[in-house]
């Protein structure tokens, strides 16, 4: 698929200028392939943001954001495109006039704990946000080591707030239908699933190799990962990438189950390392309690022929096809998750069979070019209907502004 050239010019609004999450590694990677098409980017971002320079290349200018009623007029651009940002940002960047789209790359504008699972069973929560949300915390949530009181009725104040945005674009069905369901109009919720980008050589798989990418929260499900590892055969050995609060009660549990053999923590690596270790692996591992927003690592590991073993959560299905490109398995259950990983793994023939669908499936819908392609569309059409009012100044003209 190969996105209709056009001129377009878009500004993109977030938090950070650097490669903090993965929210800014989709913000880097998405304007380098819209640049492929001839797409300008401007980059605007919080004063107090992080900066990295190597993160800046994909874009034409960059500039710490300070008054958007005066800076978005000089920039000229045909839209914005927000991501982590504060919905009074938002708001602002609405009164501009010009046509606001916002990426919902998580759960934090439906979920006061954003993490969408409980505290006290571990059940992955699929309810709307409301009054059930202050049994679930208690009426208080753990932020950046704060206790503070959980924001119920604040999430529908944000959303509110940021009513005159023009589309919501998220990776999943999963997030459309959570967006419909907290009110968001469907006709201006965009569907445009993530990408990776192709595997630029595929190293040789170790045989019994299970990884497992992310954060080390109990979110993301690690500990079942590691109970199930104490269900499977000694050959199986389950490699974590990652960080988090929970590294240390992580290798605790495993040295009870008698697993802390089989188990390697690499800790926190570069995108390239992370790759290496796809490459590597024989069968990828997504336990989270977490409903995934969309949980792209499978998709990377699709791209190399991986299967991957995955909780039934939020929009892993938009890329999973059960039976056929791996497993799908009830979440928050260790012997559920240890039955599907030895079902694949264990099984070379499948494990091969099911490998090579998951790539093809990504090969037709989750190559970067799908995804630029959707945008260019989405955004093409907006920057159509809003060209006779919204006016265009050229880049020159932010000399002494930002």
């Amino acid at each position: 698929m190969r996105p209709v050239a056009r001129d377009l010019h878009i500004l993109w609004v977030n938090r950070h200028a650097g490669f903090v999450g993965g929210a800014e590694r989709y913000i880097h990677d998405t304007a380098r392939e819209l640049k492929r098409w001839g797409i300008r980017s401007t980059l605007v971002y919080d004063v107090a943001g992080e900066v990295d320079a190597a993160f800046l290349s994909p874009f034409d200018a960059a500039f710490p954001l300070v008054d958007a009623g005066l800076q978005l007029p000089r920039i000229g651009a045909d839209l914005v495109y927000a991501h982590q940002v504060e919905a009074s940002t938002v708001a602002e960047l609405v009164e501009t006039g010009a046509p606001v789209y916002r990426f919902l790359h998580d759960h934090a504008p439906f979920c006061p704990r954003e993490h969408k699972f409980s505290p006290w069973t571990g059940q992955t929560c699929t309810k709307a946000v409301g009054l059930h949300c202050l049994g679930c915390t208690g009426g208080i949530v753990r932020r950046k080591g704060r206790i503070r009181m959980a924001r119920v009725a604040g999430l529908f104040d944000d959303l509110r707030t940021q009513k005159g945005v023009a589309g919501w674009v998220v990776g999943s069905d999963y997030m459309a239908k959570h967006a419909v369901e907290h009110g968001i109009p469907a006709e201006s919720v965009h569907v445009v699933p993530l990408f990776s980008k192709p595997a630029e050589g595929s190293g040789d798989a170790e045989p019994g190799r299970l990884l497992f990418v992310g954060a080390l929260n109990r979110g993301k499900g690690v500990d079942l990962a590691i109970e199930a590892l104490a269900h499977l055969p000694r050959q199986l050995h389950l490699t974590v990438v990652g960080d988090g609060p929970a590294r240390a009660s992580l290798a605790r549990r495993a040295e009870r189950l008698g697993v802390a053999d089989r188990l390697t923590f690499t800790g926190k690596l570069p995108g390239w390392r992370v790759r290496a270790e796809l490459d590597r692996a024989d069968l990828l591992v997504i336990p989270s309690r977490t409903p995934e927003t969309f949980s792209l690592v499978g998709v990377e590991a699709a791209s190399r022929g991986v299967p991957s073993v995955a909780a039934r959560v939020g929009g892993i299905e938009s890329w999973l096809e059960d039976g056929r490109s791996g497993r799908l398995v009830a979440a928050n259950d260790a012997v559920a998750l240890a039955n599907g990983v030895r079902q694949v793994a264990l099984d070379r023939d499948l494990r091969t069979r099911m490998g090579l669908a998951a790539r093809t499936r990504w090969n037709a819908h989750f190559r970067p070019e799908h995804h630029g392609a959707r945008l260019i569309e989405l955004f093409g059409g907006a920057a159509d209907t809003a060209a006779a009012t919204h006016p265009t100044v050229t880049l020159d003209a932010l000399q002494g502004v930002a």
